[in-house]
């Protein structure tokens, strides 16, 4: 059984590393820097996709081998968008980008800065949302309150709510036209960071279904997923992708990580010292990107 989890992908990790083979992080809650060869031992918890059986007391890492399924089919894709040319047609056709939303929607769900909301999720519906719920075998019901609280209280239902509640913007229209609206934006030699809550969204959204609406995405160190349905015709300004490195920082709960120590040295003073704007802005990191006055 494996036994470290990383909540995020090495294949994902793989695109922000230096030359040789590097990895540089700031530890927000340390203060402090640091670098590490490969991505092994970086932005993983000791069996966190494990769970205890409640009918035998063995520990599985079930999650742990559901979450390689999506890393297999999120590694191609980022290999076609990372080697991709800023001259040529989109890298992803609309079946790559929907798989590629699917891998995303699980993303957003599988860090730590999720991990109380699944809990608070499943602590007040059980194992229920508007489009998966638990039934009898025999009835097809809903199975009673009673019984889905003795169920949700099994160690790892959290988890499994999160992994169905990826699931929501498949059930939205919104979706499947945001996805259609994708720019790529390149950056060669590129010096993009990610943390461990990587993906920038309003976080005002408050139906799961429109979580992937609008976001921006660091795919790697020079390259960058925009998803913007509200604002198709939309482009970043200048000063963009230094803004987007500011706000992994401001979003991220502990890691962030880059190719190249100087700039993230660099990144982490604009962030202090754009605290203040930052805390304008409240919880809109979109706001602050795109020097939003309102909504």
């Amino acid at each position: 059984m494996s036994v470290r989890h990383h909540y995020l992908p090495q294949c994902y990790l793989k695109g922000f590393l230096d030359s040789d083979g590097y990895l540089h992080v700031y530890d927000k809650k340390e203060r402090k820097f640091f670098s590490t060869k490969g991505t092994e031992d970086v932005f993983q918890e000791k069996h966190r996709n494990s769970i205890q059986s409640p009918m035998t007391g063995e520990r599985k890492d079930i999650f742990e081998g559901l979450y390689s399924e999506y890393d297999s089919l999120m590694a191609p894709l980022l290999k076609k968008i990372i080697e991709s040319k800023h001259t040529a047609p989109p890298p992803l056709d609309l079946d790559e980008r929907w798989g590629m939303m699917l891998c995303l929607a699980h993303l957003h769900w599988r860090v730590p800065a999720r991990d109380r909301q699944g809990k608070d999720l499943i602590e007040k519906h059980g194992f229920r949302s508007s489009f998966f719920n638990i039934r009898h075998s025999e009835t097809g019901e809903p199975i009673s309150n009673e019984m889905m609280k003795e169920i949700s209280n099994f160690d790892g239902m959290d988890k499994a709510y999160k992994m169905g509640i990826s699931f929501a913007p498949f059930h939205k229209k919104s979706s499947y036209e945001s996805a259609q609206h994708w720019k790529f934006l390149y950056q060669d030699p590129g010096f993009n960071i990610t943390g461990d809550d990587p993906i920038l969204r309003r976080q005002e959204v408050s139906d799961f279904g429109d979580i992937l609406n609008e976001f921006v995405f660091p795919v790697s160190a020079g390259r960058t997923i925009i998803s913007n349905v509200f604002y198709p015709s939309r482009n970043p300004e200048h000063g963009f992708c230094l803004k987007v490195g500011i706000a992994i920082i401001e979003q991220a709960e502990r890691f962030v990580c880059g190719n190249n120590m100087s700039y993230l040295q660099t990144l982490v003073q604009l962030h202090n010292q754009s605290k203040e704007v930052l805390e304008n802005v409240g919880t809109s990191i979109m706001a602050y990107l795109y020097d939003e006055k309102r909504f």
